[in-house]
């Protein structure tokens, strides 16, 4: 006797509320759920039959905000989705059938989320039997984004709703998924106004967000839920990217939205053309704007072509610290703010331009590092003109100059950097070389303090070209450590400062020779 075949599972699920309409509700005043079974078990052709009626179900409702379709592994759209229902029933017929068992439990995770994010009903009246008719009450307007409030501070880098997706699949190695986090934490360390920032991850047909626009955001909770993202053995499909955006697209937007989504696999064309039609049909016509970085040997530029206006970063090489080129401004589309020029009295402790080359190597111990960036913070709590403060390092920059954030913010960024890979002078150069670039500094002075632990020939490698374009610097290197030999590099500057005990809080002979450290004559 053979295996008895196990029938397919389909839910639909009723919430009844009291709210308000003008028109009458088709069939009642519930929130509606369609559940459907995107397991292995149902055959392609049911798999298809059974989309095909939950599309015909929907195209027979009015109320599309109150409709949801999702399975235990993909989603469609989500309660106030902000589809049209033409849109919705389009969504469906891009649904897609995953490789995985079916699980109830799957399904009833995937709709409690749903419900614990549906915030706009009486919870009264759930089980009011009398709220299956249709009835009229007074409206009300809800919104599930920030409203932006006027503040002082700008905006930085400029003022867009900013979603971040990891690709949280098996695409990508232990190491490799590793700096993706480590990237994505240091990103956000360079972002201002939290609460139009949202995290969240994704992998095959599927995702969520695990940190949503808020106006009680702050850069510790967020750091938080990135470092709770967790890797796991489900394959990945950019699909599963384009139905979060979906499913959690703000409605009534009123300032544009930039999401950054990493891509870990480019291979499989059918899903990537299913992710194009989602965008296209959907999120293209809200106005949601793209920026992929390919991470890792497995993705292709060339694959993403049916994206005709996103931009991509190139990051195959997982071993550096950032995407090739990268750019924050640019990866969020906007374009950055210019600020007034400071007035002419006050600074404190000159008028110098003040960069502060942070060593996030992995060379110092981690109680040395952070001594490092408190002692950093603390003596930048001293300086006014914020604008004139850089804090760069090898594998972050999160403070430019012209930053527009506060002393106190450019403090909270530098004490919560992270410590990269190897020493590189030469990376450390680069910044400073970004920095200058970027910025019409003019005659006035440039001081540069290099924090430095590691003097090697690996360290010191390659710098000679860079070090040459830094016109009108003076540099001063502080040595960290007992390692940093000071012979090594007077090719470069004869400013030295040393901090051999970092037990001390500060480095040898600060008081005296900050002044000339920061480029005041």
């Amino acid at each position: 006797m053979g295996k008895p075949k196990m029938a397919p599972v389909f839910f639909f699920l009723s919430i009844f509320v009291v709210t308000s309409a003008f028109d009458p509700y088709i069939p009642c005043q519930s929130y509606i759920s369609f559940s459907y079974d995107d397991s292995y078990i149902i055959s392609d052709t049911d798999f298809k039959t059974q989309m095909n009626f939950i599309k015909n179900a929907i195209g027979a409702l009015n109320y599309p905000n109150r409709l949801r379709a999702e399975g235990g592994y993909g989603g469609e759209f989500n309660w106030k989705s902000g589809l049209s229902i033409p849109q919705m029933q389009s969504a469906i017929d891009n649904a897609e059938q995953t490789s995985l068992p079916y699980s109830l439990l799957q399904q009833f995770s995937s709709l409690a989320t749903s419900v614990e994010t549906l915030n706009d009903y009486n919870s009264d009246a759930l089980y009011n039997p009398t709220s299956t008719k249709p009835v009229t009450a007074q409206s009300t307007t809800m919104s599930n984004f920030p409203t932006p409030t006027p503040e002082l501070r700008p905006y930085v880098p400029c003022q867009v709703l900013i979603t971040v997706l990891s690709d949280i699949s098996n695409a990508l190695s232990t190491d490799q998924f590793r700096s993706q986090i480590t990237f994505i934490k240091n990103v956000m360390n360079q972002i201002n106004h939290l609460e139009r920032v949202r995290y969240g991850a994704y992998y095959e047909g599927n995702g969520n967000l695990t940190y949503k626009w808020n106006d009680t955001n702050t850069q510790d909770g967020l750091q938080q839920a990135i470092d709770n993202t967790k890797q796991i053995s489900i394959p990945t499909s950019l699909a599963g990217a384009m139905r979060v955006l979906m499913n959690n697209a703000p409605q009534n937007r009123t300032i544009p939205e930039s999401a950054i989504i990493f891509v870990t696999d480019t291979t499989d064309s059918i899903q990537i053309q299913q992710a194009v039609n989602l965008y296209n049909s959907v999120l293209k016509p809200r106005g949601v704007r793209l920026t992929f970085i390919l991470a890792g040997n497995k993705t292709d530029a060339n694959a993403l072509r049916g994206f005709d206006d996103v931009i991509i970063f190139n990051w195959q090489n997982m071993n550096i610290s950032q995407p090739d080129g990268w750019d924050l401004s640019a990866a969020l589309t906007c374009t950055p703010q210019t600020f007034p020029p400071p007035t002419m009295g006050s600074y404190i402790p000159c008028q110098s331009w003040i960069s502060f080359g942070i060593d996030d190597s992995n060379v110092l111990q981690n109680n040395d590092f952070m001594t490092q960036l408190n002692f950093i913070s603390s003596v930048i709590g001293n300086i006014t003109h914020p604008e004139r403060i850089a804090a760069v390092g090898m594998y972050s920059q999160p403070i430019p100059w012209n930053s527009g954030l506060s002393l106190q913010l450019i403090q909270q960024a530098v004490v919560g950097m992270f410590q990269g890979g190897a020493y590189s002078l030469k990376q450390q150069f680069a910044a400073i070389l970004t920095n200058l670039q970027n910025t019409q500094t003019g005659n006035t002075p440039v001081g540069a303090l290099i924090f430095i632990s590691d003097t090697s020939d690996q360290a010191l490698a390659d710098v000679a070209n860079t070090f040459g374009q830094l016109h009108n610097v003076r540099i001063t290197f502080v040595l960290v450590g007992q390692n940093p030999d000071q012979n090594k590099l007077t090719q470069f500057s004869n400013n030295f400062i040393s901090w051999r005990d970092l037990s001390k809080p500060q480095p040898d002979n600060w008081d005296a020779q900050a002044a000339a450290a920061y480029g005041c004559m």
